[in-house]
């Protein structure tokens, strides 16, 4: 109906379009159903190329940069002691109950950093707040799902009885938690947060309501995208022998048990290079966005004879370009190894492969800014099970193993 959607299949594609024409290529295509009918004009992520993204990605990025995540390593270390509980509590649960573990760890740690909040009450509901609210946005955003996408003033009921609802979540969603943060900071009792840290030293009664706006808005996104969906595979079961490899090193910096022994921290992260390969491997090897959200071409343009209108939406294939056997050979190996320094058998040092955290989430200036945190909150989780786990396939009746099935769920990147 007119649209024109190019999708990069290649490092060299994506890197030249969304990062060195960063500027022409910043921007999202419309989303009439999501944004103007559901609701999520506010969250960061679906926000054209303008001065407002601009703002809102300054203040979230300034609270969630390399330096500044440090600050929540005390409490990530408080919850991956009571996932580890859940987990040790329940060693063989199903896959909805493992499901509720994780998200109920990712929800606890970004509900402390953004509001402060810790209760164990007030955590589970935010938690399945935040699921109630992800779910229809998850099925309604790939471009093109509803008519509407494509005629802005299409016919119609029934997409707009289901917008009408969904959009009371998005709302609850961005407001519920902030009102949180708000009573808890005029009691007196508001923990150091996204939220306080924004507000201090402001007048919330003189500053202006676009300040006010960029605050809510940032912290609820951060909010609703950290689920750390690469946390999951940490127990679909490794390789056998990568899982040995990754307990013996880690054995050989920790302890083995008793006095000795104690949980991974953050300072071990240099000791623990075949820890941190596996982290790289499982994100190359299982994208959590197969493919990346989609840019909106500015002006026309021309790349290699291929000429690019105005309005069209260009795609980063995250998955091929994780799977491409030139970057990374035997790509569908699940080898840990191809990020480390090593040697072939003629003696010569091979160089690890591209770090694929540079592909998996995003490109160029819409990066996901809260990739930090997430790839910290995954070498804690992976690390800490694989050093007081073993992970072993499930069993049939007849007591022989099943081999995990790994399905995507279909919905806004993928």
């Amino acid at each position: 109906m007119g649209d024109h959607t190019v999708v990069l299949n290649s490092v060299k594609a994506a890197t030249e379009l969304l990062d060195h024409r960063s500027s022409n290529y910043s921007s999202r295509p419309a989303m009439h159903m999501v944004d103007d009918l559901m609701g999520w004009e506010w969250d960061l992520a679906h926000m054209p190329y303008s001065d407002r993204w601009r703002r809102h990605r300054k203040t979230f990025t300034h609270y969630f940069q390399p330096r500044a995540i440090t600050e929540y390593h005390p409490f990530q270390r408080k919850s991956i002691t009571e996932l580890l509980q859940r987990l040790l509590a329940s060693p063989d649960p199903d896959p909805v109950e493992l499901e509720g573990y994780i998200q109920h760890h990712a929800g606890s740690i970004i509900l402390r950093a953004t509001y402060g909040i810790v209760s164990p009450k007030d955590k589970e509901y935010y938690v399945d707040l935040a699921h109630r609210a992800i779910t229809p946005i998850i099925h309604a955003a790939p471009h093109g799902t509803y008519l509407v996408d494509y005629l802005p003033l299409v016919p119609g009921a029934d997409f707009k009885r289901k917008a009408k609802t969904w959009s009371k979540y998005s709302i609850e969603l961005r407001d519920q938690p902030w009102e949180k943060a708000q009573s808890e900071i005029a009691a007196g009792t508001a923990l150091p947060s996204f939220v306080t840290h924004n507000l201090e030293g402001i007048d919330t009664a003189s500053v202006s309501e676009q300040v006010i706006e960029e605050i809510k808005n940032c912290a609820g996104v951060a909010y609703l995208v950290h689920r750390s969906d690469a946390l999951r595979y940490s127990c679909l079961g490794y390789p056998p022998e990568v899982q040995k490899r990754a307990q013996k090193e880690l054995d050989s910096v920790l302890g083995t048990g008793g006095s000795n022994g104690r949980l991974p921290d953050y300072t071990d992260r240099e000791d623990l290079p075949y820890l941190s390969a596996i982290i790289s491997e499982t994100l190359r090897y299982y994208p959590v966005t197969p493919l990346a959200l989609p840019h909106a071409c500015l002006e026309d343009d021309v790349y290699e004879g291929y000429y690019i209108p105005r309005g069209a939406t260009v795609i980063g294939n995250s998955w091929a370009i994780l799977h491409d056997e030139k970057l990374y050979p035997d790509p569908m190996t699940y080898n840990p190894s191809r990020f480390l320094k090593r040697k072939a058998d003629s003696g010569k040092e091979i160089e690890p492969q591209p770090n694929p955290a540079s592909y998996a989430f995003g490109f160029g200036r819409r990066i996901c800014p809260g990739r930090w945190l997430a790839l910290d909150t995954s070498w804690l989780v992976i690390s800490s099970i694989l050093a007081t786990c073993t992970i072993e396939k499930a069993l049939d009746s007849n007591g022989k193993e099943m081999e995990p099935l790994v399905e995507y769920e279909r919905g806004l990147v993928e």
